[in-house]
């Protein structure tokens, strides 16, 4: 080209003609050495003006982040030179002028920055050196447009330019040129673009032009609608003119009816009209899904049927009517109806999913079951969660650390004290082989509330670990006012507890284990040799699980409950039914029963466990500790959870009293309750379960088991807590199996003089009968007379 340097220019530069130097884009190493020409700012100028050339010279800069003028990532174009040819054609009197309008057009016009944006990614990501050619339009002020051709060539930009140009910015070395030196340093080359204006051979081929574009808009299968800035259709393609009919006003004869399409098509979102001219008007594209079927005028010309919906995807780009010389809008449109619906269908079985979910786990459980695939989930917040759970309740290193506890049934006060290591790990072990009784429900069923050995001591040692910290003395008797149940530790000394042979020899094995490690089970390898686990031991295959929860993770999610009531209940003769009965029929029976028992917890304020069998298992006082948004979390102390779960028990047996069973027998309830301290938690990588832990487990399922048909059996601890019940007093105590001779009360008021709407109301539900219109207030809320 003329305005290119000659190869003996370019070697006077230094440069290997028609090649790009490796320094030109250090950014681009896979540009060097390819083909390129060579200019400078005076090669240009003069090539243009001698030959009345419209052209512009531009370098590529790294702009840096969200600079305006960025069009391809950080990088962008900086005008430097700009032909008088050029700035008539645009009608721009002079180049800083006409260097100005291309700046704000290129930030203003989406259709200019994306046929920029698509050369440099050309230079940028393929390395293709090479020119290239786009159709564009220019207007002019006399109100007429011109199609015209516009090449882009590529070039290596030597020296510096002056009067907007590109200054030096180091010299070849890298240092700083001086500003008293007699000859300036020379500057990096760097890489350019010439943009070349070609009106005439545009005018050859317009018409060739105009036709494929008429064709590639035809056979677009999207709608794609042009509006005037009020709104109505001037244009359309098949697609559009199939969906919607034939309404562009440029198609039809004058005075024909026409609507408003941009009012119609914002008609459910009113306010997004308001926002799409805002960002068209910056040279944006606006992109939105709409329901596009909440204009009855869309309705009709789409077919819908009544109950159907319509979705589209739609986009909005502004540009300026060639013809009328006007602002206009291009819109096109996707029917993502299909889409729409499967996500609501997706997002409908999710929230039925979480609401089963946290009908099984309290929500903060599933929070931290959840928190490892949760994406939205910050690290921050993550160390915070678990930060507060290990402050507050306890880990398994810190129980190590500080001592061994265990639950026992001493009725003093709570003593707090540590053991020696060998001795403590003696003592675990010994109540891993000999000590812990599983819990067995009254029909022998295995029950996830099993005390898990020393998961359990580890449970119970989460409160006095925290309250060692906080006072220096480590044995101290607590408030007398705490259940009768008690934690202590075991030690070496005459007066701790019993430690039997099997324990006995058991200390002998663990006191060769290292417990600075924070051992928590020993395993009998299948090569005889003997492992210690602890909090950080994993099997990498169990990272396979869906819900992948370390033990680490199992002792964050445990909860120390200081004092919470714990019911149990099953059902009178529910063995000899079972045998006589179907099991089609026993289930449908029991799960009649659980959900007229279910709709009395929230009223009592009350959780359920779980249920095993025809055994209930209920707690009060677990959610005492307030969360960031007012809601119950696990944790705290509840100094109301006796009563509530007496009232539970009322409730549950004047509902039982209404019902019979299967073979026409009353439904009579044993029921148990005891008071005291438990560890909550999650236990199992299959079918994770929320559990309770703990001897208060054990106490109240011994007091349902010992209890009489029809009758409320409380402990002496649950009887301390609600002194003002009529109780009666089993003689001289019961034997109970683990416990020996225990002083133990059964419920003496008269269930006749008891507030029944509670259990109207339930019956009322499972039969299906709807209550009268004068009882409907009344039965609606929850009972307020005292149970």
């Amino acid at each position: 080209m003329a305005v290119c340097l000659s190869p003996e220019e370019e070697r006077q530069l230094g440069a290997t003609p028609g090649v790009m130097p490796e320094d030109c884009v250090p950014y681009l190493p896979s540009c060097s050495g390819r083909r390129v020409r060579g200019a400078t700012i005076e090669s240009v100028k003069n090539g243009a003006e001698r030959l009345g050339l419209k052209i512009t010279l531009s370098v590529l800069e790294d702009l840096g982040d969200g600079h305006e003028l960025a069009v391809f990532n950080n990088w962008g174009r900086t005008v430097v030179y700009a032909s008088p040819a050029y700035c008539t054609m645009i009608d721009k009197p002079d180049m800083a002028t006409a260097i100005r309008y291309m700046n704000v057009t290129i930030g203003a016009n989406a259709a200019i920055r994306s046929s920029v944006a698509g050369f440099l990614k050309l230079l940028l990501v393929g390395g293709e050196v090479v020119p290239v050619m786009m159709r564009t339009v220019i207007y002019h002020t006399d109100r007429h447009a011109d199609l015209v051709c516009v090449w882009f060539f590529p070039v290596v930009l030597y020296g510096s330019a002056d009067g907007g140009a590109v200054e030096p910015s180091s010299t070849a070395d890298g240092t700083e040129p001086s500003s008293g030196s007699g000859t300036a340093a020379r500057p990096p080359p760097r890489l350019g673009f010439f943009m070349y204006t070609d009106p005439e051979s545009a005018a050859t081929r317009r018409h060739e032009f105009m036709v494929r574009d008429h064709m590639g808009l035809k056979y677009t299968p999207h709608p794609v609608t042009m509006v005037d800035d009020q709104g109505f259709i001037m244009t359309q393609n098949p697609a559009s003119t199939c969906a919607l009919g034939v309404h562009g006003y440029e198609a039809r004869l004058a005075g024909s009816t026409r609507f408003n399409y941009l009012t119609q098509l914002f008609l459910g979102d009113p306010g997004a009209e308001a926002d799409m001219r805002a960002t068209t008007a910056m040279g944006r594209s606006w992109s939105r899904r709409l329901r596009v079927s909440d204009s009855p005028v869309l309705r009709k010309w789409l077919e819908l049927r009544d109950d159907e919906e319509r979705w589209h995807d739609v986009q909005i780009s502004r540009m300026r009517d060639p013809i009328h010389m006007n602002s206009s809008y291009i819109i096109a449109e996707t029917d993502v109806t299909a889409i729409v619906q499967a996500q609501q269908q997706i997002e409908h079985m999710q929230r039925q999913q979480e609401a089963l979910l946290r009908q099984i786990l309290p929500q903060q459980v599933i929070d931290v079951m959840l928190a490892t695939d949760d994406a939205a989930v910050s690290s921050e917040e993550a160390a915070s969660r678990s930060s507060s759970r290990l402050d507050r309740y306890g880990t398994y290193d810190r129980l190590l650390s500080e001592g061994s506890f265990v639950l026992s049934s001493q009725p003093s006060g709570v003593r707090v004290s540590t053991a020696e290591p060998t001795a403590a790990a003696g003592a675990l072990a010994g109540s891993l082989s000999a000590d812990a009784t599983p819990f067995q429900t009254p029909n022998a069923s295995s029950s996830g509330a099993q005390i898990g050995g020393e998961l359990a001591a580890a449970a119970a040692a989460a409160l006095p670990a925290a309250l060692s910290k906080r006072r220096p003395t480590l044995e101290r008797s607590m408030d007398s006012r705490r259940p009768s149940s008690s934690m202590r530790a075991f030690d070496t000394t005459p007066d701790a507890t019993t430690v039997s042979g099997a324990t006995a020899a058991a200390t002998t094995t663990a006191a060769v284990v290292d417990h600075s490690a924070g051992g928590m089970m020993l395993v009998t390898l299948p090569d005889g040799t003997v492992k210690q686990l602890d909090v950080h031991s994993e099997d990498p295959s169990e990272a396979d699980s869906t819900i992948q929860l370390s033990r680490r993770d199992v002792m964050s999610l445990a909860t120390w409950h200081e004092s919470v009531t714990i019911l149990f209940a099953d059902i009178k003769g529910f063995t000899t039914m079972s045998q006589q009965l179907h099991p089609a029929r026993v289930m449908l029976f029991l799960d009649t029963l659980y959900n007229a028992f279910d709709m009395l917890l929230d009223e009592c304020g009350c959780y359920k466990v779980e249920t095993i069998g025809d055994c209930y298992m209920v707690c009060g006082g677990l959610f005492a500790r307030p969360g960031p948004n007012g809601e119950m979390r696990l944790g705290g102390v509840d100094p109301h959870h006796a009563p509530k779960v007496l009232r539970f028990a009322k409730q549950m047996a004047d509902v039982a009293s209404r019902l019979r069973t299967p073979l026409g027998d009353p439904v009579e309830m044993r029921i148990g309750l005891h008071s005291g301290p438990c560890m909550s938690g999650v236990v199992g990588r299959r079918m994770p379960r929320f559990c309770l832990f703990g001897d208060t487990i054990n106490t109240a399922s011994r007091m349902e088991s010992t209890g009489l048909p029809g009758r409320i059996h409380v402990s002496e601890a649950t009887h301390s807590l609600l002194p003002d019940e009529p109780w009666e007093v089993r003689g001289e105590g019961i034997e109970v199996k683990g416990k020996g001779r225990m002083q133990t009360y059964l419920w003496g008021g008269d269930m006749a003089l008891q507030c029944h709407k509670a259990r109207d109301r339930v019956i009322s539900k499972i039969a299906g009968v709807k209550p009268e219109p004068g009882d409907a207030a009344a039965c609606s809320a929850p009972c307020t007379r005292p149970f």
